[in-house]
């Protein structure tokens, strides 16, 4: 499963050393504005899906990079000038209601002549994470030396998206229409697009695991009744260190090169063909993350236990340690006979590798978690049930044959 988020962007610039003429109207500063019930860089804390639900204090800020060219043929990854600072510029959320958006900051204007080409990445300082992020016009984002958090029970560190935008190429002011009162829009918007501003369509650059769980039947009624409650999750072995590259293609819209024998990449079967890819440091990796130390009674329907993990994009067994990427379940399990005490067995474990489980319904195996994929794990208590098979031990025995005269007088 795949997915994608957008952020529309209306970007004013002003405040960089470059000197160019403010359009016509006076100064028209612009903003980022989140779709909502559409495919959206929802800005907050977690993992970004498909409705806008952020609030306030918890919004994402992310960086935004701008790229001045002078002339229509002028190529903004081979050419031009940094229109903001090289290193990006933070963009922060500001308005209410359908008109919220993302402003740069400091405000920025738009240029009069020429063309702006935008790129952008989430969170703007990689927090909670540690790393080393830059920007390349030919390539793309970079993260190197990056680290999701090595501590037992770091689960804070599994809980924000990193995320890249496409480039937008050679926005000028005229391409948008003001409206009185709230950021501008596009003049003829694309599908999809709801708010205002230059559309900034965002991927996924880690994974995320999802955890469910069930009881095969509903084991709660009748004479004796089966009770099943998860205590802890945790994943163990999960790779923590690694370097990311976006992978863009010089001189190319929005195209990828090839990446090199043994990254984890986009495409589905792992192939390294036009994707950006990851470089796990396959020997580094933490002993447990708790997904959930929450106790949760099963039913005979799923239900997601802990929130959805985010990971980095990984071999689910790690060549040469001898450690794959496993699921730890410590549960309990109870019977109460009717009439009778109940009996309760407690802090039970069961560990499950994770490499080579099968897509339900299908003999595909799943070996990586691939950037940009969503994996969705349905755990399912069993009972054994209680079956007799009827057997006759022996032949039948032979009793001598009992004469009876008719007609028959007692």
């Amino acid at each position: 499963m795949k997915k994608v988020a957008i952020i529309l962007t209306c970007l004013a610039l002003a405040g960089c050393t470059k000197d160019v003429k403010i359009a016509s109207g006076g100064d028209v500063p612009v903003g980022f504005s989140p779709l909502t019930d559409a495919a959206t860089k929802a800005v907050y804390l977690g993992e970004q899906n498909a409705t806008y639900t952020g609030k306030g204090s918890t919004y994402e800020t992310f960086k935004a990079y701008a790229r001045y060219t002078d002339a229509p043929g002028t190529n903004p990854k081979t050419g031009g000038v940094e229109f903001f600072p090289s290193s990006g510029v933070n963009c922060v959320h500001g308005g209410t209601g359908a008109n919220d958006y993302w402003a740069p900051d400091p405000t920025y204007y738009w240029p009069k002549n020429g063309y702006l080409t935008f790129h952008g990445f989430s969170p703007a300082d990689l927090s909670p994470f540690s790393g080393t992020v830059t920007h390349d016009w030919n390539t793309g984002i970079t993260i190197t030396n990056f680290k999701a958090g090595d501590w037992h029970d770091n689960y804070r560190n599994r809980l924000v998206d990193i995320l890249y935008s496409d480039f937008e190429f050679k926005k000028q002011r005229s391409d948008y229409t003001p409206e009185s009162g709230v950021p501008y829009d596009e003049a003829s918007e694309a599908a999809g697009y709801a708010h205002k501003g230059v559309n900034l369509r965002f991927h996924h650059a880690l994974a995320a695991a999802q955890f469910r769980f069930k009881t095969d039947a509903d084991y709660s009624a009748g004479r004796v009744k089966y009770t099943f409650k998860t205590k802890r999750l945790d994943l163990l072995y999960l790779n923590y260190k690694g370097e990311f590259h976006e992978n863009r293609v010089s001189g190319a819209n929005n195209n990828y090169g090839n990446a090199p024998a043994g990254a984890i990449t986009f495409n589905d079967d792992n192939a390294l063909t036009a994707t950006p890819y990851w470089i796990p440091a396959a020997d580094e990796y933490t002993k447990d993350i708790k997904v959930s130390g929450q106790v949760t009674t099963l039913t005979a329907s799923a239900k997601q236990v802990g929130s959805t993990m985010l990971v980095m994009p990984q071999n689910l067994v790690h060549a040469g340690t001898g450690h794959t990427v496993s699921f730890k379940i410590t549960y309990s399990f109870s019977y109460q006979v009717e009439g009778e005490a109940e009996k309760t067995y407690d802090n039970l474990v069961c560990v499950i590798p994770l490499a080579g489980l099968k897509i339900s319904g299908t003999s595909t195996p799943i070996n990586q978690w691939l950037i940009n994929h969503k994996y969705t794990y349905t755990i399912s208590f069993h009972l054994d049930p209680l079956l007799f098979e009827p057997y006759l031990s022996a032949d039948w025995v032979e009793v001598s044959p009992v004469g009876i005269s008719l007609p028959y007088v007692e």
